[in-house]
């Protein structure tokens, strides 16, 4: 039987090939490097804001702050290393087709 992965599992495997992929490859290609981190970050975040957080703002108001800080903190560490606007975009690209992929991932699993 061939059970489907979770998204916990899927996002722990994007962190991982994110990781050595953003590792290995060469410092000339900035724009994929922001890409790949974007796509990322907008999956885990999806993946944290469903399972960490879950029942809303008013359920959990400490985890709500808690991942914004942590949100902030990624945002502002990829500001500082974007050096033009473009990267700053791709950036945000990434973390817009991370978020869409987590919600069909997690729509696929229902």
């Amino acid at each position: 039987m061939n059970a489907r992965p979770g998204t916990a599992a899927i996002a722990s495997r994007l962190a991982v090939r994110a990781f050595s992929l953003v590792r290995t490859r060469p410092l000339g290609d900035r724009a994929s490097k922001h890409l790949v981190v974007g796509v990322a970050a907008g999956f885990l975040y999806g993946h944290l804001k469903t399972t960490v957080v879950g029942g809303g703002i008013r359920a959990s108001p400490a985890r709500n702050v808690a991942l914004a800080l942590a949100w902030t903190a990624l945002a502002v560490a990829v500001d500082r290393s974007a050096t033009d606007e473009a990267a700053r975009r791709t950036f945000v690209s990434g973390v817009v087709l991370g978020s869409a992929w987590h919600r069909v991932e997690r729509r696929r699993g229902e």
